[in-house]
């Protein structure tokens, strides 16, 4: 709405009320001084506080000229007339504004902001509510919210999460924030965290209900868990094949020994062998601990270090041994 029409307005309705009041006081009809009120009120509301003020000045002026002369106590009238004006136009406008901030902050507001009744019926359903579950206004207003945000096989433990079925001030989630899970118009889960305020009227209670998707949240804090789970076993790793790989150095330094010392044609010289083949397959899965302690792990989720494959190692330690069995 332009500024200009707003001033057009406010000239319209003002001279609109001024001559019917004049046409009713012409029959002999005692116009309600109402209607200059209501001109006023209604130009301030559409346009704010100028031609809230335009319109008083007008009306002003039309009683004036009514009633010329002015007596004294015509005058005092036509001062506290004015006075009423100005005010009138200030608390329609601040009303006007306040209105329009609320409606931008609810509009813009990322978070999904629903308003509902002393019986957890939708009174009100913000952009955001209606992104994140898939149902509009229209929808979603007068329909109970935890039939529409909350999945059926849940829908009776989490109902009095709301507004405590209905009872004021039993809600399990006012004042403070919950964790419940959320469903789309379209079935698909999801986490969600949402907090509960009563608002207090004159007659029941209203209650404001603010909804969050908080997937991202949940995906990164389990990706930060997993990495953390893999950075305590790579620490684990490294520990452990410290702690192998010194002993085992000793077992198959001195294993090498006795095999040249042994004579080729004797028979502990086969066990001893294959004592030292088995050490060193250790000192091979060992360094692979080694070098999987190494890695920088940059993302935990798609870091994935091959280990050696255990099975194949005890097959081969199986068909190993299966000549000294026999």
């Amino acid at each position: 709405m332009s500024l200009i029409m707003a001033y057009v307005v406010a000239v319209a309705v003002v001279v609109l009320a001024v001559a019917l009041r004049l046409a009713l006081t012409a029959v002999g009809v005692k116009a309600p001084f109402l209607l200059i009120t209501t001109a006023v009120v209604v130009s301030a509301w559409y346009g704010g506080i100028g031609p809230g003020l335009l319109a008083t000045a007008i009306a002003a002026l039309s009683t004036a000229e009514s009633f010329v002369p002015l007596s004294a106590d015509e005058v005092v009238s036509l001062l506290v007339f004015v006075a009423e004006g100005v005010l009138i136009t200030w608390l329609a406008a601040s009303l006007r504004d306040s209105n329009a901030r609320r409606g931008a902050i609810l509009t813009n507001a990322l978070d999904a902001i629903v308003t509902l009744d002393h019986r957890g019926r939708v009174l009100e359903f913000n952009l955001a509510a209606e992104r994140t579950f898939g149902h509009d206004l229209a929808q979603a207003r007068g329909r109970e919210l935890a039939a529409l945000v909350i999945p059926a096989a849940l829908r009776e433990s989490h109902r009095d999460v709301f507004v405590g079925g209905g009872r004021p001030g039993a809600s399990g989630a006012l004042d403070r924030r919950v964790e419940v899970t959320g469903v789309r118009a379209d079935g698909i889960e999801f986490p969600m965290e949402l907090a509960v305020t009563r608002i207090e009227t004159h007659g029941r209670p209203t209650f404001t209900v603010h909804l969050r998707d908080i997937s991202d949240r949940k995906a990164a804090e389990d990706a930060a868990r997993r990495e953390e789970a893999l950075r305590s076993v790579t620490t684990l790793a490294a520990a452990t094949a410290h702690e192998i790989n010194n002993p085992l150095a000793v077992v198959v330094g001195n294993l090498e020994l006795l095999s040249m010392s042994a004579g080729a044609d004797q028979p502990s010289r086969r066990h001893i062998d294959r004592a030292t083949t088995a050490a060193r397959r250790i000192q091979s899965i060992v360094a692979s601990m080694r070098r999987i302690t190494r890695l920088e792990i940059v993302d935990a989720v798609d870091a994935s270090p091959q280990l050696p494959d255990m099975l194949d190692i005890r097959r081969s330690s199986e068909s190993e041994s299966e000549p000294e069995r026999s």
